[in-house]
């Protein structure tokens, strides 16, 4: 538990340690005033039933004298009334700020997350599935504020409230100390009996929500299959599959939860009449003294029973939402982050000296050994076999990925420490579901000068006749209302209006036809004479625009035209 304590004060801020002081201290007043809501129906009952008990609260207060029984019982009502609608305004209170600060909290350790992520190097999204990194994001914080936060500043008052009631009563007769010694017995009983299964059950919980994203990514990004093949039950069974196992675990996890409730009520009853009897049999008390402790009792059961319930729960709760914690934690503490944002603008030149590169998951590299230059204004073709690591050398050009031996230099500084001003352009180029405009600058806001630049490079690249309704409406997620060539104009276009140094088209042409390629291609080489174009292609007509040919194959490169 200290460890999980010492996750959880990592997570939080030196701020929101200070918001959840403020609401454990408002927290703390408001279950004074339940103690003494509680506490005050003492003297009411003493005033109904117990003669000889009144006579000493008025020696106590003797300005009470001048009232009469009636007077003394409607001003107790009255106090106790008031004591009630201030301990109200305050629980409202108190409810919004619990909520407002675990909401802020939530969206707050959200951004931290989210930017841990992208601050992240490119080898981090290899290794994890986006569906974790948006389980992460989404449930796992929700779960961390509401399930440990909130429920810590709950469980801080419950037990508050609990050792006051006990408290109380114990003073004002000391044989209720069975009736708490029982119930506390009971209640560590059905904590620790089922201790371990609420930790197990949120641990199922984390992976199989995981899962169930995934396979909501999968059905989704496969849906052209899904229709022609006739994949719907497949995908169906494939998706529900971990939301049953998630289903199943919270309802063993809500189911045993619930039966809490029930317990302990039928055992707080029957202890209270159990109770009741012994002191009728065994207590040489007076029926008026019994009258006023059974009272007290009674109104108190209404109260401690529910608290004791709520207790009971946080507990559970706590083991269920630890592995929340442990998920967060670990993304926080990571340290695959990527290289500063020092940017390379104008490049001379990039060199490999001695490169070799492995991911983590293989123990033979996929590249090994690579020396090249690449100077100023030369236009490179990688070719190669598929799976001969084309990709790989793309990633290590562009910065994606940093060697595992050797280095990579430009303008004679090691790419390590720096990011090159660079523009790239997939094969496969994600669209965002906006505007064709919003889609090539990746902007909030632009002014006229850019939306005129954007617009001449949209007619240069034959995306002329899309109207300017068209431009401004949105393309759909991941551009389903436009074709795939549009895609990669799109994707074109957008690398060229950051106007990099260094311009990466790996197959971004593939979708296009003859025509309009030669026509795109005529017009980026055009555009960049004196910059570094690198062209991976399977079409050989295309190495016509390059002066060099890097070939990759056998975990190495060779340059074959210079």
């Amino acid at each position: 538990m200290n460890s999980i304590t010492k996750k959880v004060l990592f997570i939080l801020t030196d701020s929101d340690r200070l918001k959840v002081l403020f609401l454990l201290i408002i927290s703390f007043l408001r279950t004074i005033l339940d103690l003494l809501s509680v506490g005050l129906i003492v003297p009411f009952l003493i005033f109904l039933f117990d003669e000889d008990k009144k006579v000493l609260i008025l020696e106590y207060f003797p300005y009470l004298k001048q009232y009469s029984q009636n007077e003394l019982i409607v001003l107790s009502i009255i106090v106790l009334l008031i004591i009630y609608l201030f301990k109200t305004l305050i629980v409202i209170l108190v409810n919004f700020l619990n909520e407002r600060v675990a909401q802020n909290l939530r969206v707050e350790i959200s951004r931290k997350l989210l930017l841990k992520y992208l601050n992240n190097n490119f080898l981090f999204f290899i290794e994890n599935n986006s569906s974790k990194l948006l389980r992460n994001i989404s449930s796992e914080t929700m779960m961390f504020t509401h399930g440990i936060v909130v429920n810590f500043i709950n469980f801080f008052t419950n037990s508050i409230f609990f050792i006051g009631i006990c408290t109380g009563l114990i003073i004002y007769d000391i044989n209720s100390i069975y009736v708490m010694g029982v119930l506390l017995l009971i209640s560590s009983i059905i904590i620790f009996a089922y201790n371990k299964k609420f930790y197990e059950w949120g641990i199922i919980r984390s992976i199989e929500s995981e899962n169930f994203i995934r396979e909501l990514n999968e059905v989704f990004g496969s849906i052209k299959e899904v229709i022609l093949y006739n994949k719907a039950n497949y995908y169906l069974e494939e998706t529900l599959a971990p939301l049953r196992k998630f289903a199943r675990s919270t309802i063993y996890k809500d189911s045993f939860s619930h039966t809490t409730a029930p317990i302990i009520e039928f055992i707080g009853v029957s202890i209270f009449f159990l109770f009741l009897i012994f002191l009728i049999l065994f207590v040489k008390m007076e029926i008026n003294s019994v009258f006023v402790l059974v009272g007290f009792l009674a109104f108190a059961s209404i109260k401690i029973l529910p608290n004791l319930v709520a207790l009971i729960k946080s507990i559970q709760s706590f083991k269920y939402n630890i592995p929340a914690v442990e998920n967060i934690y670990k993304d926080f503490t990571s340290r695959k982050n990527r290289k500063s944002n020092k940017m390379l603008n104008d490049i001379k030149n990039i060199k490999f000296s001695n490169v070799s590169f492995k991911y983590p998951a293989t123990k033979k590299p996929v590249l090994k050994n690579v020396n090249l230059n690449i100077n100023k204004g030369d236009k490179v073709a990688i070719i190669g076999e598929t799976g001969s690591g084309k990709s790989t050398l793309l990633n290590l050009l562009s910065g994606l990925l940093l060697p595992s031996k050797g280095n990579v230099y430009s303008n004679k500084y090691n790419l390590k420490n720096y990011q090159l001003n660079i523009g790239y352009v997939s094969q496969f180029v994600y669209m965002s579901d906006k505007s064709i405009i919003k889609n090539v600058s990746l902007s909030k806001e632009l002014n006229q000068k850019n939306k005129k630049r954007i617009n001449e490079i949209l007619k240069n690249l034959s995306l002329g006749k899309l109207t300017n309704i068209k431009k401004n409406k949105n393309t759909g997620e991941r551009g389903a209302k436009i074709s795939g060539g549009q895609i990669q104009r799109i994707g074109i276009a957008r690398a060229i209006y950051r106007n990099p140094s260094i311009l990466v088209l790996d197959e971004a042409t593939n979708s296009l036809d003859a025509g309009v390629e030669e026509k795109v291609l005529k017009y980026v080489f055009s555009n960049f004479k004196n910059k570094i174009i690198i062209l991976c292609t399977h079409k050989q007509k295309l190495i016509k625009y390059c002066n060099k040919i890097i070939e990759v194959k056998n975990n190495s490169v060779k340059i074959k035209r210079s």
